[in-house]
């Protein structure tokens, strides 16, 4: 007999709706960009680099997730019962995954990813490479020149067949504040491409493009790049859209039937999430968590008016579920224009604090 959602504890509802992938074209996409690398491995004398771009929470870091969780499954499966391997868990912090194998000949890494740092120079990208490759904390200092650094980073990919590195936040190398970050950063992910023969995919906010500008290598190297699109608002029967909220609807878990497929919803969370699966997934789970924590059976208007108002602070004259049709259309514009209003008074105030900090040392200055 099946459990009915009401008889589960409300961490394992709030849990069942916080892991929900849905597969989309946006997710898929980015997925196939990364098989596409995985699969031509060592076809060609040099590897190379893809690019998967997208604006935050747009669903990027869970397409590269579950094309690992993907690949992991399937060597489980291929190693189980072989005597001297063994596939090891992957970590608890998705940011820190890798797909390692025990052989008994040493350990095997065919996909790995890295978080690019903050500060993301030449040498610290190399380093958090071989962080993951040699389990390592720190780098000896007889192994920090840049020469042995490559020479290391090379036979490792090559002892351990790494097909592809995942490289997350790379945006981070745009917002750093070196003129030659960008160029040098692509001299590395050149480097793993062209003398370790290993598929590269570059992940983050648009602007990390400027590392392609920057290095005519980097651009002579790209296999590919895939924008993680937003929906197009579009409430038609079979649209991508529809599906979506229609198959989130289904997952819910209540024992009662949501409204996440009813049209007015679905234009609303559409706009309020800017069409982004990943956004919208987010929205979905925390109204999920407020509907069980105020004991609703299920999410309706109601539940989402609310879930603004009381979690979000959002007054009722700026409330998405509270609008007209009309009203709502217009939301987005009205959006951006109290971001803009917002920054200004930032910008303003920044301006004041300035010129009191000025006055400050005027006043105490020495003659």
């Amino acid at each position: 007999m099946t459990k009915r959602w009401s008889e589960l504890s409300l961490s394992e509802r709030r849990q069942h709706v916080g892991q929900l992938v849905l597969l989309t074209p946006a997710l898929t996409g980015a997925m196939s960009l990364v098989g596409d690398l995985w699969d031509s491995w060592r076809e060609a004398p040099e590897g190379e680099i893809s690019f998967i771009q997208g604006e935050t929470r747009a669903g990027k870091t869970t397409a590269l997730d579950e094309f690992m969780l993907e690949k992991h499954a399937e060597h489980v499966k291929l190693y189980a019962g072989r005597e001297g391997y063994e596939v090891s868990p992957l970590a608890d912090n998705s940011a820190l995954w890798a797909l390692e194998i025990r052989t008994p000949s040493g350990w095997l890494r065919p996909i790995i990813k890295v978080q690019v740092p903050k500060k993301a120079k030449y040498k610290a990208l190399f380093e958090a490479v071989l962080f993951t490759l040699m389990n390592l904390t720190k780098i000896p200092a007889r192994m920090s020149t840049e020469k042995y650094l490559l020479q290391i980073l090379v036979k490792q990919l090559h002892e351990q067949q790494t097909r592809v590195i995942i490289f997350d936040e790379c945006h981070h190398i745009s917002e750093f504040r070196n003129p030659d970050g960008a160029y040098d950063a692509g001299d590395v992910f050149k480097n793993i491409a062209k003398c370790g023969r290993t598929g590269v995919v570059c992940t983050g906010l648009p602007h990390m493009m400027e590392i392609a500008d920057a290095n005519p290598q980097v651009r002579e190297s790209e296999r590919d790049r895939f924008t993680v699109a937003p929906f197009p608002l579009d409430l038609a029967a079979g649209s991508d859209l529809r599906m979506f909220m229609t198959a989130l609807n289904e997952q819910l878990p209540f024992d009662q039937p949501s409204c996440l497929a009813d049209d007015d919803v679905i234009y609303r969370i559409a706009l309020l999430r800017d069409g982004f699966a990943g956004r919208i997934a987010r929205f979905v789970q925390q109204v999920t968590g407020y509907a069980l924590s105020v004991g609703a059976p299920c999410i309706d208007m109601p539940t989402l008016k609310a879930f603004l108002r009381v979690k979000k602070g959002v007054a009722d004259a700026e409330n998405i579920f509270l609008m007209s049709r009309d009203e709502a259309a217009d939301y987005p514009a009205a959006v951006q224009k109290a971001l803009r209003m917002r920054a200004l008074q930032a910008q303003k105030r920044r301006g004041r604090h300035a010129a009191r900090q000025e006055s400050r040392h005027q006043f105490g200055a020495r003659e």
